[in-house]
């Protein structure tokens, strides 16, 4: 499984996306500032 299909099937599962983690940081944030931006958008 892929990044892609991951995020996909964790989204699909129900996933918080707003859920706030170490730092105040979102699983977004954390994907922009580690390069992965293109995978979170692409689905």
């Amino acid at each position: 499984m892929d990044s892609a299909e991951l995020i996909t099937s964790l989204l699909h599962s129900g996933a918080d996306i707003q859920q706030v983690g170490y730092g105040g940081l979102t699983a977004l944030h954390i994907a922009t500032i580690a390069g992965h931006l293109e995978e979170m958008t692409s689905h």
